[in-house]
């Protein structure tokens, strides 16, 4: 019986090895795939400038929207360009701001919003009102609590050429102390490097709306936000998700757009529920290659967990040495990435309990709010 069960074991330790070289091995070849766009990657600038629209959305954004308004007015932008912020329904100290600037700056245009359409998402419909009083076919979007580059205007305007329709850039956080805040880092860090790698190989399906551009045309062929219209969020992801075609999409992966991260864990919980909602809309073909990465992902923890042997927390180990050096190359842009890597092993574990526990409960949330 001994015997048997020693062999037995040996059986299960071989298989729980064949596992992990497996499922590591699938997961890094994805990524190394991805990983080739980020490393081939040089700016898609045509020289083509025309007059661009700012827009941005803002609930209750008091707090933010003067330092937002002082980074977008720092770019220099031969063409011009006009600023419009559209005040969503703001019961503190944000229209008395926007009165002060809009006397300061002629080409910044302050609309405001006093009522929401039934069935329609708040923000979605201050955008839909912001892209209509917009005068230029090229429209920029950022939010209210980010802070953008004194080069942005003219870079993701100049990413447009005659076939380009929409324009991606990463949106990072602001470096602070704490757990939290290396792992939204580590988060957004994660997320861009596939979706920005994976639009860079002709596959765009998401993006950020604070670092986002395309053609008023393209928004109006498509139907504006229609498509996944009952998503309270995804006026960002849902449009490029559903519409955006591969060889007119062009992906600026050196222009940075900081936000202020949020600084406790049921804030941040509550905005992660937000966001997620607009993963039930997303066309399935779109997720499948991402789909793959996750599960793979997954299986090496999990063999590695349970097995507990030498070997398999050996793989777990250059794995994690593997995935975290093509990160680090993809992130080296931003401010302070080289802090989140120190605690690797950690943030790789949260950032997938979260994939597994988090991201599933956010389908079950019917009626989260902005702001």
């Amino acid at each position: 019986m001994a015997a048997f069960g020693y062999q037995n074991l040996c059986v299960l330790t071989d298989v729980f090895l064949i596992l992990s070289v497996v499922f590591a091995g699938i997961h890094l070849i994805l990524m190394f795939r991805v990983w080739r766009a980020w490393k081939s990657y040089a700016p898609e600038l045509s020289g083509v400038q025309a007059q661009v629209s700012i827009i941005i959305a803002a609930r209750n954004e008091a707090e933010n929207i003067e330092a937002c308004l002082a980074h977008v007015f720092a770019n220099v932008y031969a063409p011009g360009y006009e600023v419009i912020v559209v005040d969503d329904r703001s019961d503190d100290d944000s229209p008395a701001i926007l009165r002060q600037w809009v006397s300061q700056y002629p080409n910044l245009q302050v609309l405001r919003i006093d009522a929401v359409p039934k069935g329609m998402p708040p923000k979605k419909h201050a955008l839909t009102v912001g892209i209509s009083a917009a005068t230029s076919e090229i429209l920029l979007f950022t939010d209210a609590d980010c802070r953008v580059s004194s080069d942005w205007v003219v870079r993701m305007a100049s990413a447009f050429d005659t076939d380009t329709e929409v324009v991606l850039g990463p949106g990072p956080y602001h470096a602070e102390p704490g757990l939290l805040n290396r792992l939204i880092r580590y988060e957004t860090l994660h997320t861009a490097f596939w979706f920005l790698g994976r639009a860079k190989m002709g596959n765009p399906y998401m993006a950020l709306g604070r670092n986002l551009a395309y053609r008023k045309s393209f928004f109006e062929r498509v139907g504006g936000f229609a498509s996944g219209i009952e998503s309270l969020s995804g006026d960002d992801d849902l449009l490029v998700n559903h519409h955006a075609v591969g060889a007119r999409t062009r992906v600026l992966m050196d222009v940075l757009v900081y936000s202020e991260p949020k600084r406790s864990w049921k804030v941040w919980y509550r905005q992660k529920m937000r966001h997620l909602q607009a993963g039930k809309w997303y066309r399935s073909g779109s997720m499948r290659y991402s789909s793959v990465a996750l599960l793979s992902w997954i299986g090496v923890w999990v063999v590695a967990i349970a097995s507990a042997s030498l070997a398999s927390f050996g793989i777990l180990a250059i794995f994690l040495v593997l995935r975290g050096y093509m990160l680090y190359i993809a992130g080296q842009k931003e401010r302070k990435v080289s802090n989140i890597f120190v605690i690797l092993p950690l943030l790789d574990c949260l950032l997938l309990l979260y994939h597994v526990l988090v991201i599933p409960v956010a389908g079950l949330i019917r009626n989260p709010k902005w702001n």
